[in-house]
Formats: structure tokens, sequence, C-alpha cells
């Protein structure tokens, strides 16, 4: 593998867990690796001593939620999860966009009924999830995360 291009945008300082003080920094890191072909985005909200992430991994949600008001943080949010690991869909472009637009399952299993239930979970020859495919990161998204 190559060098990644590694960014971590400090975001600063929320009250996260409602104990009405701004003491939970926050910080997501973006990385470009395998020569621009894969898209990794983690988050991480520091407890109030900054010593230990109190969340951290794929809280978009979170964080998303934390910057309501925040347009830049809006636009990350809906890159990371669009783009996240690109080069490990379970799905085709056809079933990884029907998911997007019907919702996934809670989990590997409700997934797999929904695609059934649509008439998806085989498509073109491919069964959901029997590999890891990969979506080209677009050279946009590339310059925009780069931009960050």
């Amino acid at each position: 593998m190559s060098n990644p291009h590694t960014k971590t945008l400090q975001l600063g300082k929320v009250d996260a867990f409602g104990s009405g003080r701004r003491i939970n920094a926050v910080e997501i890191e973006i990385r470009i690796e395998n020569d621009g072909r894969r898209l990794a985005i983690t988050g991480g909200i520091w407890n109030g001593r900054h010593t230990d992430y109190a969340s951290c991994g794929q809280n978009l949600d979170q964080i998303g939620r934390l910057f309501p008001g925040s347009a830049k943080v809006q636009r990350i949010v809906k890159v990371w999860e669009r783009w996240h690991l690109n080069d490990l869909r379970a799905g085709d472009p056809a079933q990884e966009n029907w998911l997007r637009e019907n919702g996934r399952g809670r989990d590997y299993t409700e997934t797999v009924d929904r695609l059934a239930e649509a008439g998806l979970l085989v498509h073109d020859g491919y069964r959901y999830g029997s590999a890891w495919l990969s979506e080209e990161l677009p050279a946009e998204i590339v310059a925009e995360v780069q931009s960050w």
C-alpha cells in the first residue's frame, strides 16, 4: 500500500454528553489510501480531560448532530456516509443504489431480506454480499476531501 494522504480536522469543543460544559473536543480523520482509490473516515469525540475517546469510529450521525449549523461538517458527514470504504461494497451498483434510496436493514440478514423482497438479492448474476466490490472514488470527491 502506498503512503496515504491523511488529514485530521479539529472541529472544536462541544457538550457532547449533556454535562452543560463544552469540554469534548471533536475531530475527524480522513485518509485517502491505495493511490487515491479508497476513502476512509473516522471520528473521535474526546473525554473532558482529553485522555481517551468517549466516542470514536463510525460515529458520523453523532458528529452530525453535534454540529447542526455547520455546512462544512454536514457536507463531511454526507461524503463520509456515501464514500467511506468505497472499495469494500457488498452490493453491485444497482443493489447499493436501492439500499441508499430505501435504507439498509439493521444487520446483514435484514438487508438481504429487504433486497430479496425487492427482487435485487441477485442482480445480473451477482448475489449481494458474495464478494467485496470496488466503487471508483470520483476525482471531484478526492479534490473536495483534499481541500478540507
